[in-house]
């Protein structure tokens, strides 16, 4: 029996290239599942990935409330080992919801808008969402440094 990994992203499956390689490499050794919007684009299969997508119609809020529910029902149903996760706002409403279960959340950014005062309330709010968890993932040393993240892997 394989331990099973849930993948969630936000995007597509197959157009966020590091989650769509670490399906590929991982899914000889994993029960893999991948969940992300469906954002209409051509879809991409994997053999060996069970892909689910979550609709993308209504406004951002609809969607937004819609892809946390998708989210925390194939949790609950799951029966999975480890929640993988890329980080969005409001993830760590699933990570509460899902208290007992093992989660990595993966930062690749932080904020990049043009007003600075926004930039640090987008950062702040980030760096209390993923306090909630015990492993997280970040792209380089310069990011954790930006975001004050003491504990984590490259």
């Amino acid at each position: 029996m394989k331990n099973r990994i849930l993948i969630i992203n936000r995007d597509q499956y197959g157009y966020h290239i590091d989650t769509y390689k670490y399906c590929e490499y991982l899914k000889s050794q994993f029960d893999l599942t991948y969940l992300g919007f469906d954002f209409e684009l051509p879809k991409i299969d994997r053999e060996g990935v069970n892909i689910k997508y979550v609709s993308r119609k209504g406004n951002k809020a609809i969607r937004s409330f819609r892809f946390l529910k998708e989210v925390n029902n194939e949790i609950k149903k799951g029966q999975y080992n480890l929640i993988f996760i890329v980080f969005f706002p409001a993830a760590s409403f699933v990570r509460l919801l899902n208290y007992d279960k093992v989660f990595i959340v993966d930062i690749r950014s932080c904020s990049i808008g043009f007003s600075k005062f926004k930039n640090y309330l987008n950062d702040l709010l980030l760096r209390f969402e993923i306090s909630t968890f015990d492993h997280i993932t970040v792209i380089s040393n310069s990011l954790a440094s930006a975001l004050k993240i003491k504990k984590f892997h490259l």
